[in-house]
Order: C-alpha cells, then structure tokens, then sequence
C-alpha cells in the first residue's frame, strides 16, 4: 500500500506525497483502535472484528479504482491536452 505512492507521484512531489499519506496514516492508527474498544464495550468483541473486516474490505475495493486513476494520469502525463 505505502509503496503505491511512488507510482502516481512525480518525484518531485513525492516527498509532499508521502508526508500528506503518513500524516493520515498516523492519524487512523491513533483512532482505530480506540473506535474499536468503544465498539468492543458497547456492543461486542464482534463488532470490533467487523470494523476491521470492513476496513480491510473497502482497501481491497477501492485498490482497482486506484489503479484506474492511475491509467488515467499516466494517458494525461504521455498525451498532454493543447
């Protein structure tokens, strides 16, 4: 996931790239887990798991539209619009 990053960002804005995703990343690794304790005690060890499945999910849904945005930026890069 992290190594994602370098294929879409010019290397020039990489370091900004990178910067902007880690800050993000730090951020959800701080919540999720008190997100999960609150739904552990308010509804079950269950729904902690669930949460987790599902953000597991929704990764490997959105990982095919990435790589359509993707395409789609290297076609704009090789066929720049006058």
């Amino acid at each position: 996931m992290m190594s994602l990053s370098s294929l879409v960002l010019a290397p020039v804005a990489r370091a900004m790239g990178m910067g902007i995703f880690f800050t993000v990343y730090d951020i959800c690794i701080a919540v999720a887990p008190m997100l999960a304790g609150r739904l552990s005690e308010m509804f079950g060890i269950a729904a902690a798991l669930q949460l987790a499945a599902g953000l597991l999910g929704a990764s490997v849904c959105l990982l095919p539209l990435f790589h359509g945005q993707m395409q789609r930026f290297a076609a704009a890069r090789r066929d720049p619009v006058s």
